[in-house]
């Protein structure tokens, strides 16, 4: 998820969670829920989300510092999921 909200033809986290509000409408019910899994899922450095996209990325690019990649996710999914539960 955050390598997609990070690398999209929409533009940055913000411009994804309008495009997703555009086509899907207002997130509701179990949709709300995943969105507040997801974020609690990227909510720090230490958390499942953002270990497995650091080890991923950094395996794949090994140029990246994994500090920064894990600060990128969490940005990306915490910009997203907050602007969409945002109401």
């Amino acid at each position: 998820m955050a390598f997609v909200l990070l690398n999209n033809e929409h533009g940055d986290a913000l411009t994804a969670a309008v495009r997703v509000r555009e086509v899907f409408g207002e997130p509701t019910g179990a949709i709300r829920t995943q969105l507040q899994d997801l974020r609690a899922d990227f909510a720090d450095s230490s958390t499942q989300g953002t270990s497995a996209y650091v080890n991923q990325i950094t395996l794949d690019h090994p140029e990246i510092d994994p500090r920064t990649a894990a600060a990128d996710a969490i940005l990306a999914v915490g910009i997203f999921a907050d602007s969409l539960l945002a109401v």
